[in-house]
């Protein structure tokens, strides 16, 4: 039984995932090299009592960064790192989701050979037991290494040497696994600004945006040196909605750290995946001012904000989708993935990925669903290995770039057990194109 190619239209779903993650792995221990750093001070307790006497909403963060978190000769110190997930999935495993999820599960005794096709949609992972008889066609092992493949002829660029080395890439995002293979090696900075239990656990979402921005087989940017700044995804939550406190609060860490550091380590892109609109969420004018504090300090700051793309860049970023069973590298075989409602928008992939799992050190995931979430390191990658290239390129001239070398592609679609339509996706990435005219300089 063999499979039929689809490309699977996806429904919208919100930029920050909060999927949570399996495991068995035991905790790892942190490494007795790595120095742990003092937190920043907290707000004064008159502050926070003028705060609950008027009634306020959890204020935005502020504290005085001191310079005690770095180590001599300027580099930064690390917290101890969050240690594997240990979720467990208790529902029955069911091919009748749009996307089964088949994480950490045994599925020795399931029968596929009804549903080949479901298969090509399904979350798994390096923890996942399959059954001996699969149907034809699918093998998870050459899945979830095509799906680690960054794609769009990216990997072409590192055979040239092109990996963003001696490039810093700050990010925002949930609790690493500090020692994963991806990027253990290269890790120059690790703040947890979390406080609860489930802060001390590693995330799918931080591990996917670290990997594929910057991971050693995953990533853009390979060779690129990553700055992390962990919050915790329910301080994320709010009381009262969504709140940007803990974004604030680890964007003014990275900028504070980076005023300190030495020129050759000072952060030349910060993504952060979480999108904010005025008046949706608290402290929309406190980020976007710490966003225009990093450009005048000549950072892109890689947001899923449309409004705040739009004033750096001139685009707001969309997700591409493509063909299960396709090869990533060919520009042909990619669609309108979700998020890609506005043409002022550039695209980078979002479905179909594979990176680094935080049930262990070594494990993998592949995910057939996305989210916009994937699409702001991928292009903070991109910046990396532009960076490289032409070290004095600008934000601006890069996001030039992006735009000018980009392509549309004309694609047709097809649903499962729909009838096929054709759409187009605008604005695709094309780092190889985009690196080409910053050689032809």
């Amino acid at each position: 039984m063999s499979f039929s190619k689809k490309c699977l239209p996806i429904l919208l779903s919100a930029c920050l995932l909060a999927l949570p993650a399996c495991g068995n792995a035991e905790p790892s221990a942190p490494e007795s090299s790595v120095p742990e750093s003092s937190a920043p001070a907290e707000s004064s307790a008159s502050q926070e009592a003028s705060q609950a006497e008027s009634g306020a909403a959890a204020a935005v963060p502020s504290f005085t960064f001191t310079g005690e978190e770095l180590l001599p000769g300027g580099k930064p110190a690390m917290d101890e790192g969050a240690q594997p997930a240990v979720f467990y999935y208790d529902e029955e495993f069911s091919l009748q989701a749009t996307y089964p999820e088949a994480r950490c599960r045994d599925l020795s005794g399931v029968d596929f050979s009804a549903s080949p096709d479901k298969l090509l949609y399904t979350t798994f992972d390096s923890k996942t037991v399959w059954p001996d008889n699969l149907p034809e066609g699918f093998d998870p092992q050459q899945i979830l290494d095509r799906n680690r493949n960054p794609g769009l002829g990216v990997r072409s660029l590192h055979e040239q040497g092109i990996t963003g080395k001696g490039v810093n890439i700050g990010i925002v995002d949930d609790k690493l696994l500090t020692d994963h293979i991806e990027y253990k090696d290269r890790l120059k900075m690790y703040k947890n600004f979390g406080t609860s239990e489930y802060a001390m656990e590693a995330s799918m979402h931080g591990l996917a945006v670290a990997s594929i921005a910057l991971g050693s087989t995953v990533g853009v940017a390979p060779e690129a040196n990553p700055y992390y700044a962990a919050y915790d995804f329910q301080k994320a939550l709010g009381e009262n909605g969504e709140s940007l406190a803990p974004f604030i609060e680890g964007l003014t860490y990275l900028l504070d750290v980076n005023e300190l550091l030495p020129e050759e380590d000072k952060l030349d892109v910060i993504s952060i995946s979480k999108g904010w609109t005025a008046g949706i969420e608290e402290g929309v004018e406190e980020i976007d001012a710490l966003v225009e504090r990093a450009a005048e300090e000549g950072i892109l700051v890689v947001t899923c904000a449309i409004e705040s793309m739009e004033e750096q860049c001139g685009f707001s970023l969309n997700g591409a989708s493509r063909d299960p069973l396709s090869n990533p590298d060919d520009r042909s075989v990619y669609c309108v993935g979700r998020y890609s409602s506005t043409l002022n928008g550039l695209a980078a992939p979002m479905d179909f990925r594979g990176f680094a799992s935080p049930t262990g050190p070594e494990d993998y995931v592949s995910y057939a669903d996305g989210g916009i979430s994937w699409t702001a390191p991928y292009v903070a990658g991109v910046y990396a290995l532009a960076k490289q290239v032409k070290p004095e390129i600008t934000p601006e001239e890069f996001c030039r770039l992006a735009m000018e070398t980009s392509s549309s592609i004309r694609h047709e679609t097809q649903q499962i057990g729909g009838k096929p339509t054709v759409s187009i996706l605008y604005n695709l990435i094309d780092p190889p194109a985009l690196i080409a005219a910053l050689q032809q300089e």
